[in-house]
């Protein structure tokens, strides 16, 4: 699970790295006239002629404005498809359109709350989650002691998949603006039809440790068929026939645990996937304890 990030200093971060990943994709400068809450305004962009961003400090309001648009046109009043809005005091997703986030291996992400607007009756987070929930999903955050639910745009460290989740996300929330404002001009059969049902591929660069399988298997012996965390039976049979179990570290390979038998227990799939999304602090110290006793002097 994704941890929301919520401190000033290390939002901070996120947010100058977000700005010079886009300053690097979106090479090319300009002035725009955009419409922002009934008024036209001309701000200064970056682009590559597909999608623009504009950022702007609000210290009245302590967050960063985050402005993203389509199709940038000097001679036209470009609206705000999207506004991603990170607050520096850690608010919630609930409160907030945006949030950073990091994964187990320090990736940094963007990830927006699905809060829209458009001036028009009907284009509102509610709907809009309502219709694109219908084609993607969220993901999950762990923000502080809660859990709350987002949308992926990208990995913010990586360009071209952050452009390109960008323009997809825009795409996604304009047609959805435009279906509330005249239905009869998008006709969703045409774009179901028109769909690639083969999706394209997205290369992402992770980090990945090597980890000693005869370590695993011996966990695995250790706790006999039986989940250390929950004390049920592996729900189903492996290969081998033995009730499935997966190993897991209980301190984190990511945050310096060891690839070693007094580090490492076995648990059902419900009970690791338990772990890695909320990582209870006693269900750790019990594990803790039951790893620490399969230490071989």
């Amino acid at each position: 699970m994704l941890r929301g990030v919520t401190s000033q200093s290390e939002t901070r971060r996120c947010q100058k790295l977000l700005e010079n990943t886009l300053g690097k994709g979106l090479n090319l400068k300009g002035c725009l006239k955009i419409g922002y809450r009934g008024r036209n305004a001309t701000y200064p962009i970056k682009h590559n002629q597909t999608v623009w961003f504009m950022s702007k400090k609000h210290d009245n309001r302590s967050m960063f404005w985050n402005a993203f648009g389509l199709d940038p046109d000097k001679n036209k009043q470009n609206n705000i498809v999207v506004e991603i809005n990170i607050p520096t005091d850690g608010v919630a997703l609930k409160v907030a359109s945006g949030m950073f986030a990091v994964d187990e291996m320090g990736s940094i992400f963007l990830l927006h709350s699905g809060r829209i607007g458009g001036g028009r009756k009907g284009i509102n987070k509610t709907n809009f989650l309502n219709w694109y929930l219908q084609y993607d999903s969220m993901i999950e955050i762990k923000n502080g002691t809660k859990v709350e639910k987002g949308i992926l745009i990208g990995n913010v460290s990586l360009k071209e998949d952050l452009i390109n989740g960008l323009i997809r996300y825009l795409r996604n929330v304009e047609y959805f603006k435009q279906r509330v404002r005249d239905p009869s001009s998008l006709n969703e059969g045409e774009v179901i039809r028109g769909h690639k049902c083969k999706p394209n591929k997205r290369e992402i660069v992770a980090t990945t440790y090597e980890r000693n399988p005869k370590i695993a298997e011996l966990a695995k012996r250790m706790a006999n068929g039986k989940c250390r965390l929950c004390g049920k039976r592996g729900p189903f049979k492996d290969s081998f026939g033995r009730p499935f179990l997966e190993t897991h570290h209980v301190k984190w390979l990511s945050k310096g645990g060891k690839d070693s038998i007094d580090n490492i227990v076995a648990l059902c799939p419900n009970c690791h996937r338990k772990m890695h999304y909320l990582d209870d602090k006693q269900d750790r110290d019990l594990l803790t304890r039951i790893a620490t006793s399969q230490r071989i002097s």
